[in-house]
């Protein structure tokens, strides 16, 4: 009978560290469930900024080749002899409104 009460005792206690055992496994449990919801909401902004790059990428290809053309149209048109006869004009008005507005 002496050594009922000790096994007794001793089975207390081994249920007692196993429940602090599960609680730990939970708590761990908990933490990584929420890890894991967390690495998802970043995969999705991950891949939102990564299509918004793509599609600034776009527009920037667009942007480049637009002011590609608009370079060429104002080269052709600076080499243009109109262009090169109208430049005294250009310079006189030059003038004209430097002198005016000192």
């Amino acid at each position: 009978m002496s050594g009922e009460p000790r096994n007794v005792a001793v089975a207390i206690e081994e249920l007692h560290r196993r429940a602090v055992f599960f609680e730990v496994i939970s708590s761990y449990e908990d933490q990584h469930n929420a890890a894991l919801a967390r690495v998802a909401g970043l995969t999705m902004e991950l891949e939102t900024a990564l299509s918004n790059q793509n599609l600034l990428r776009e527009q920037l290809l667009v942007q480049q080749a637009e002011i590609s053309k608009l370079c060429v149209r104002i080269d052709g048109m600076e080499h243009s002899t109109s262009w090169r006869a109208t430049e005294p004009l250009r310079r006189i008005s030059r003038f004209v409104r430097g002198s005016s507005t000192a």
